[in-house]
């Protein structure tokens, strides 16, 4: 081994999901929702939006900042968000070369604006939970009013697909 070959070795990169390992446990075991829902309130969420109407439209992910956008209805009535931009992807429904834009919100800034839409979260995966305006509602509540203290009373209705 020369003395530089330590620069050669590839470095792995990890990325940690923990929206998206939040999801799939919560899926798996309701005793998690209030933490799930917890993190979604806090943590960024990804929403695809049609690009062919973005001037100077550049690929990739993009952060938004009180922008007037419109929200894409899905199947369902519902809006759907991503707990990472794989989701998007997931079981090919979406091409990674079709014309999509993704743009980050703060988890808690879109809820707030959707609040009155059934959101479904990662629709393409298979974990995914739908949840009712009424619930989120109640989450946006609690968050503000209990400080997250007892989130579990408000995940008793959570729907899963």
């Amino acid at each position: 081994m020369g003395l530089f070959d330590f620069f050669k070795k590839k470095q792995t990169v990890v990325v940690e999901h923990k929206l998206d390992d939040a999801l799939r446990d919560a899926v798996r075991n309701r005793d998690l929702l209030p933490d799930f829902y917890r993190m979604l309130l806090s943590e960024n969420i990804y929403v695809m939006a049609d690009a062919k109407d973005v001037p100077n439209f550049e690929p990739g992910v993009h952060t938004v900042k009180d922008l007037p956008v419109e929200f894409n209805v899905y199947e369902r009535g519902a809006l759907a968000i991503f707990s990472t931009p794989e989701r998007i992807f997931d079981n090919g429904i979406i091409k990674k070369d079709e014309y999509t834009l993704t743009l980050i919100f703060e988890g808690r800034i879109f809820l707030s604006k959707a609040r009155h839409h059934k959101v479904i979260i990662n629709p393409y995966s298979d974990d995914n939970v739908l949840i009712a305006p009424a619930e989120i509602n109640e989450l946006l509540k609690a968050n503000i009013h209990i400080g997250n203290q007892n989130m579990e009373t408000v995940t008793n209705n959570i729907s899963t697909l």
